[in-house]
């Protein structure tokens, strides 16, 4: 009964900026999968656009999404979210059946609210940032939401062929619906001498693939982070403030993408 108020509540809010006939399409949506509820109502409040007025939300939308699980969603997540909640009001939504971010919270004590997807509808206006984790393997509708739903979609892999194979399947779906609004993240990279995190880069870009500038280093401090359920620079780690950088690195790149999209549709 609670999440069926909450549905209500949300196409309610939604019927608002996009007409009463649509409470209804948002009720059905809700009813047959609140995954792609959630996605449908940040794809509607993220933009609207009459002849009498047009206004974008201010709030920045990340989304997380892979074929593959193992490549570090989860842990980028965190660590985005982390460093966005230093700047203002963050969420991270756990839309992943297996609850691995919302399992992270509860192991200890994260600096911004966790929710599981049911709770998260309807609360885009409390924050302003939202970052989504998601399930591992989208099917091909529920990607598209997804990237519709957001401002940038990170795709994380690892340097291992097996992942690399399930990325390439990814942003072949992206492709299908048109989407340049996200990114391929390089996880779980050895160190060199080990060379496959640099070919990797070399054959994705040779191919035009849109990458992160920095990759994510494999560092066994991320493992106790996530056992600890705190970020990585809290662990008693020598590596702890290395790869706490690295996603440093990946959140102001990712704002900066954000910043450079918004700048080119105000401008068209």
């Amino acid at each position: 009964m609670a999440e069926q108020r909450q549905a209500i509540d949300s196409a309610q809010a939604l019927s608002h900026y996009v007409g009463a006939n649509s409470i209804h399409l948002v009720l059905l949506v809700t009813h047959v999968n609140p995954f792609l509820a959630f996605f449908f109502s940040a794809r509607v409040l993220q933009s609207f656009d009459t002849e009498e007025c047009k206004c974008y939300s201010a709030t920045v939308k990340i989304t997380l999404a892979s074929m593959k699980g193992g490549v570090a969603k989860t842990t980028t997540a965190v660590h985005v979210a982390a460093y966005l909640a230093e700047l203002g009001p963050t969420v991270l939504i756990d839309a992943d059946p297996n609850n691995s971010a919302c399992s992270w919270a509860k192991r200890g004590n994260l600096r911004f609210p966790v929710l599981p997807l049911l709770k998260a509808i309807g609360i885009g206006s409390q924050y302003e940032h939202i970052i989504v984790d998601t399930q591992a393997r989208p099917k091909p509708e529920e990607l598209r939401d997804l990237v519709e739903g957001c401002d940038l979609l990170i795709v994380p892999t690892t340097p291992d062929p097996l992942s690399l194979e399930g990325m390439m399947l990814t942003l072949s779906t992206l492709k299908r619906f048109g989407a340049e609004n996200y990114r391929v993240l390089l996880t779980i990279v050895p160190p060199e001498p080990i060379p496959e995190g640099k070919i990797a880069r070399q054959e994705l870009e040779a191919v035009g693939i849109p990458l992160f500038k920095h990759t994510i280093r494999r560092l066994m401090a991320f493992q106790r982070a996530a056992a600890d359920g705190v970020v990585v620079n809290e662990v008693r780690d020598r590596n702890a403030r290395l790869a706490a950088m690295d996603y440093e690195y990946i959140a102001e790149e990712s704002l900066a993408i954000v910043e450079s999209r918004s700048r080119s549709v105000t401008a068209s």
